[in-house]
C-alpha cells in the first residue's frame, strides 16, 4: 500500500542474499496485466490496498497463475484472517514488522513450487509412457492381486477393452 513497503521488502530480500526484481501493482487491471506479461516466481501481496484487496488478488492468482506461490506481507492482517487465506490457497504470510522472516518464506515457497512442477512433469511423462508403450502393462494391487490399471496396448494384445478388466 506504500512505496516505502516495497523498498523495505526489497531490502529484506537482498539482505538475505536474494536479488529480487520487483513489480508493484495496486489495482486489478494492473495485476492481471502483470501476470499476463510475465509469470513471477512468487507473488507478495498486502492484505489491505487503497484500490484493491489482497483477498481479490489471491482469487485472481489462483485462477490465472495457480503454479505461482502467493504470500501475504501485511501489517493489518489478523492471524485468523491469515490462516483463512492459507486455507484459500496462499502459501504463507509474513507480518511487516517481521520482514527478517520474508526471505526464508519466499525461498521455501519457490522451492516447493519448483518441486511441485517437477513432480507434475514426471507424472505426465510416466502417464504418456504408460499410455503409448508397445508393451502390455498391468498394475496389480499387491495385497489382493486385483487389477488397478492396464495400458491400452494390453487391451490390443488380449483383444478386449482394458477398462473392462480394471478396478
Amino acid at each position: 500500500d506504500e512505496a516505502l513497503d516495497v523498498e523495505l521488502i526489497g531490502d529484506a530480500l537482498r539482505h538475505a542474499g536474494v536479488e529480487p526484481i520487483l513489480r508493484c501493482v495496486d489495482d486489478e487491471p494492473s495485476f492481471r496485466s502483470a501476470l499476463a506479461l510475465k509469470r513471477p516466481d512468487a507473488i507478495l501481496a498486502d492484505w489491505t490496498l487503497p484500490r484493491f484487496s489482497g483477498a481479490r488478488a489471491l482469487e485472481i492468482a489462483l485462477q490465472e497463475a495457480p503454479e505461482v506461490p502467493f504470500l501475504f506481507v501485511s501489517g493489518t492482517i489478523a492471524e485468523h484472517t491469515a490462516l483463512e487465506a492459507l486455507h484459500r490457497g496462499a502459501v504463507d504470510y509474513v507480518f511487516k514488522n517481521q520482514l527478517e522472516k520474508l526471505a526464508s518464506a519466499v525461498l521455501r515457497a519457490m522451492g516447493e513450487a519448483r518441486e511441485h512442477r517437477a513432480l507434475a512433469t514426471s507424472e505426465e511423462r510416466y502417464r504418456r509412457l504408460f499410455q503409448t508403450a508397445k508393451d502390455g502393462i498391468l498394475i496389480l494391487a499387491a495385497d489382493s492381486g486385483q487389477i488397478l490399471e492396464a495400458n491400452p496396448y494390453l487391451g490390443e494384445l488380449l483383444g478386449c477393452d482394458p477398462v473392462s478388466y480394471t478396478h
